[in-house]
């Protein structure tokens, strides 16, 4: 029972955050500020999290876990290599998107620093590049490789200049279809 507790408050302290930061940005959100938010004492905060950082790193932790699950489940699902990739790849960038929308502090805590550990999203973009070329291997093309770069670079410029969540997937499934074709 007491570790229920202690998730709950630590889910509730997250939540806090994320609201924080999307709304204040990371720089200026204070430790104070999310033990404020989340209707918590700073030492129960302290408890669950060292630093602003740590929080930080949690909810990107989290993130990153939903975005591989989400390019996972469409990497796996049925249809041609193009559908499955165009499909992880709208779905991530959607869920980036609708996670980032109406934040004026988007670009800085899309931006905030990388950690160097395997939970960074450099490291969520190697598995995926591996993956996207491994399922145009699994076709029996061998452009995967120097494929996936190019498609994730070009769903990353999608991403990033549509107003609409709802653009992003009709504008990678025509990207991904026209430059995965065989002629």
């Amino acid at each position: 029972m007491v570790r229920s507790g202690r998730s709950s408050k630590r889910a509730q302290i997250l939540e806090a955050a994320q609201a924080l930061f999307l709304q204040n940005g990371l720089r200026a959100t204070s430790m104070e500020a999310i033990a404020q938010h989340a209707g918590v004492a700073k030492p129960t905060l302290y408890k669950h999290f060292a630093d602003k950082q740590a929080v930080f790193d949690a909810l990107l932790t989290r993130l990153l876990a939903d975005l591989r699950q989400i390019a996972d489940a469409a990497l796996s699902g049925p249809g041609t290599a193009s559908e499955r990739v165009a499909a992880a790849l709208t779905g991530k960038y959607k869920y980036l998107f609708n996670f980032l929308e109406g934040s004026p502090h988007a670009a800085e805590l899309y931006m905030a620093p990388k950690r160097d550990s395997a939970e960074s999203l450099e490291a969520l973009d190697r598995w995926l590049k591996l993956e996207i070329a491994e399922a145009f291997a699994d076709e029996g093309r061998g452009d995967g490789a120097s494929l996936a770069p190019l498609l994730m670079a070009t769903a990353e410029g999608i991403s990033r200049h549509v107003t609409h969540a709802a653009e992003i997937g009709p504008a990678i499934r025509f990207t991904v279809d026209r430059l995965s074709r065989v002629d």
